[in-house]
């Protein structure tokens, strides 16, 4: 029989956590990190250099391309505040209906979605996002999808001039 330090030392955990960037075990194919990295060469060779980012996904391909999206939406895909507390948003670097409407009536010069991640958003809080659907539908045009990174498909659009 075991005892207990021996099962301390020994013991394997019950999960293992993987970085949601990389390929499950099971899948196959091309090599990610290389398909990745073509994502964030696309990103490069659509969007001007200096521009303005709003960003509503990931940011990891946008950081290996170089751009930088507002600072408020770099950290997570969920820095978005449903409520709109504005002393709690500005204090704890969130974002909220003013800064969306602020970012894509005259100032940002792209958008980033990774429609995946919106599904959420979408599902519990449908005039806000038929909110942000208008104003994206008013001020910008879709001009790529970037696919190059199969787990994390995202939508470009630029600023209708």
């Amino acid at each position: 029989p075991l005892t207990p330090a021996r099962d301390v030392l020994y013991d394997a955990p019950m999960i293992i956590v993987r970085h949601p960037l990389l390929v499950p075990a099971g899948e196959g194919g091309p090599r990610p990190l290389a398909a990745l990295a073509a994502a964030g060469e696309h990103f490069r060779r659509d969007v001007r250099a200096g521009a303005k980012v709003f960003l509503w996904g990931d940011s990891f391909p946008l950081y290996l391309a170089g751009i930088l999206p507002y600072l408020r939406q770099i950290h997570s895909t969920w820095t978005f505040a449903v409520v709109e507390d504005r002393v709690a948003i500005q204090k704890s670097g969130l974002w909220g209906r003013e800064e969306m409407a602020r970012w894509l009536s005259t100032d940002a010069d792209y958008v980033v979605l990774e429609p995946q991640a919106l599904e959420q958003y979408r599902a519990r809080y449908p005039e806000l996002m038929a909110t942000f659907d208008s104003m994206l539908r008013r001020h910008f045009d879709l001009i790529d999808r970037v696919e190059d990174y199969r787990w994390q498909v995202f939508a470009l659009y630029a600023r209708r001039r």
